[in-house]
């Protein structure tokens, strides 16, 4: 079973002054809520295999998209949605996304903080939730394996 600080978590971001604040920003709110958080270093403008190794260890991909994604962006998309590990979209404010079940609006009017908390608190509930599903599901094997022992027992 999973503890909170399992969960982890990588940000897609730009090269841009405010996504790279916004990055380490969401970094340290996730650490504060107890989460691993993997910011790749932007040396590079394509995907490098330390950072497909990072999303592979990832429970959620955070895509800050406050510009035209630059390819590295663009392939680590890609590449999460490869291996079915969840996008979470931020976009600035006044942006409508269509077919996105949930993404999260960026205004930088306001502290980066109430973001970051909304997505944390996002991420918390869903592993809240699949731990509750997996905890149930424990329990009926166990008490499917005891009445399958007691009925064993009787004969």
């Amino acid at each position: 079973m999973f503890s909170m600080s399992e969960l982890t978590v990588f940000i897609s971001h730009q090269m841009t002054p405010q996504e790279r604040v916004l990055a380490w920003r969401l970094q340290t709110l996730g650490a504060s809520y107890g989460f691993t958080v993997f910011v790749p270093t932007r040396d590079r403008r394509k995907i490098s295999d330390e950072v497909k190794s990072q999303i592979d260890h990832s429970d959620a991909v955070i895509a800050l998209i406050l510009h035209e994604p630059i390819q590295a962006v663009r392939e680590e998309i890609q590449y999460a949605l490869s291996k079915k590990i969840p996008i979470i979209p931020i976009v600035p404010k006044g942006v409508k996304i269509k077919d996105v079940p949930r993404h999260f609006v960026f205004d930088p009017n306001k502290p980066s903080d109430e973001v970051g908390n909304q997505i944390f608190e996002h991420l918390r509930s869903q592993k809240q939730r699949k731990d509750k599903a997996k905890k149930i599901g424990q329990l009926a094997v166990l008490g499917i394996s005891l009445l399958a022992l007691y009925l064993g027992t009787r004969k």
